[in-house]
């Protein structure tokens, strides 16, 4: 896949080691996704997607047999137990906090010099990024709001 990008474009040589690795990683993960996709929208449902994706005929029978192995039922339901436990998901899609830290540092510069106050003052960095990453931060009047209101009680309680 990657020799088929670089046929289609072209990178400075200096940044193509850095554009690879992105890029393997963004087809990983949503491969990752269009199998998830599959496995919940037709595996799950007794459907088969060969309206839409006529091409997966040869190998459906065998993806469906590995949905449906004892293995992969188990793992799905211990992942779900998993994240059935997490009371505060974050909100910052599949970048990560990686994607998300120098944006809020710079939405942060912003506000105070345009004198706005810092809502989070006083809170160390790991704490500034988990309210970030679970509020809506409304970066012209410095208020932040949560749509979970068990994350804003933790704000409350340790901010």
């Amino acid at each position: 896949m990657w020799q088929e990008l670089k046929r289609c474009f072209q990178f400075p040589e200096d940044k193509e080691a850095l554009v690879r690795q992105h890029a393997l990683k963004t087809m990983g993960s949503s491969f990752r996704q269009w199998k998830f996709e599959l496995n919940r929208d037709y595996v799950k449902k007794g459907k088969t997607p060969f309206r839409k994706w006529g091409h997966l005929r040869a190998v459906w029978a065998e993806f469906v047999l590995q949905k449906q192995s004892p293995e992969a039922l188990k793992s799905s339901e211990v992942h779900k137990q998993i994240q059935a436990k997490n009371k505060h998901p974050h909100r910052l899609g599949t970048g990560g906090y990686d994607g998300k830290i120098q944006e809020w540092r710079r939405i942060e510069a912003e506000r105070q010099r345009a004198g706005i106050p810092d809502p989070l003052q006083g809170l160390d960095e790991r704490c500034r990024n988990w309210v970030y990453a679970r509020s809506t931060s409304h970066s012209t009047t410095g208020q932040i709001s949560f749509e979970n209101p068990e994350d804003e009680q933790v704000f409350r309680k340790n901010g």
